[in-house]
């Protein structure tokens, strides 16, 4: 049984145990249930919104020192921690063998705040969504809360396949989870290495610093657009987006989110992803830390 908070004000923990449903009451008053973290997530919101396209995330010394103590945490942890997001109606459930930086940022609105703001704002109620590269599937609930439709997941890395499921269903949420890489349509074989990242988020088809590679089932774009016909095309496949970019995407695909990783890729490549899609005739409509909302 969890043991009672030390002081009465409210705290966003909780032990995984407590039915989702307990959450709930909590969203209409979402300033009072979260004015713990606010000061800490207002903050860390204005240094988000100032880096600009060319820099990634960098952290504090501060953000050192509080990372750590989560760590401390997470050790302690005997099963998973359940807490709702403190800038969406989103249940996580964070498992401690996951990396405490995820939590850290998850916390404080700083882990792909931008694609659920902008999920919530162009997402239609009916849509059929895919998303390339889905990290443990918060993206990807945003985008089944918006659409009301269970999305396609398309995640390679192994190690995020059960965290992806167990957050949908902490959400109350149905998804249909594809378990390989995406690759180019003239990719010739059936596996692909893939490049595990401590901190998950930086796996990618490229080799990176730091990564062990492990072989994944490898599947055509081309491949996945004709079987799931999505009308909503969300990529962020970690610096290998420009992949793609003599793929033609069916007239079924109205609109693009993707993540340009311009501080990884160089702007001359990043123009050139721009380019692809304004030849398969879409326009830019939105632009958010380095997201890029697309629409024909």
């Amino acid at each position: 049984m969890p043991l009672a908070p030390a002081s009465p004000r409210p705290s966003i923990w909780t032990n995984a145990r407590i039915p989702a449903e307990r959450f709930l009451p909590f969203a209409p008053n979402l300033p009072v249930a979260h004015q713990l973290v606010h000061p800490l997530v207002d903050a860390k919101l204005s240094e988000a919104s100032s880096r600009g396209l060319m820099s990634f995330p960098s952290k504090s010394q501060t953000d050192l020192i509080r990372i750590e103590g989560i760590e401390a945490l997470l050790a302690c942890a005997t099963e998973a921690i359940c807490l709702r997001l403190p800038k969406a109606r989103l249940l996580v459930r964070f498992d401690p063998r996951l990396p405490a930086e995820l939590l850290y940022y998850l916390v404080l609105a700083d882990y792909e705040q931008s694609d659920l703001d902008l999920a919530q704002q162009y997402v239609a109620a009916g849509e059929r969504v895919m998303e390339l590269g889905a990290g443990i599937g918060v993206t990807g609930c945003a985008l089944a809360r918006a659409s009301g439709l269970p999305p396609i997941l398309v995640e390679p890395n192994p190690i995020l396949w059960e965290h992806i499921e167990r957050n949908f269903q902490a959400n109350g949420l149905d998804v249909l989870l594809v378990k390989g890489a995406v690759v180019p349509t003239t990719y010739a074989h059936s596996t692909v290495n893939f490049h595990v990242a401590g901190n998950y988020w930086w796996s990618s088809l490229r080799h990176g610093d730091s990564t062990r590679q492990i072989a994944v089932p490898a599947l055509p774009l081309s491949r996945l657009l004709n079987e799931h016909q999505p009308n909503v095309l969300a990529i962020d496949v970690e610096g290998a987006e420009d992949s793609f970019l003599n793929e033609a995407l069916p007239e079924s695909v109205r609109k693009v989110f993707i993540e340009i990783h311009t501080p990884a890729l160089g702007t001359s490549i990043a123009c050139s992803v721009v380019a692809w899609l304004e030849a398969n005739a879409f326009r830019l409509i939105d632009l958010r830390a380095h997201t890029w909302v697309f629409k024909r």
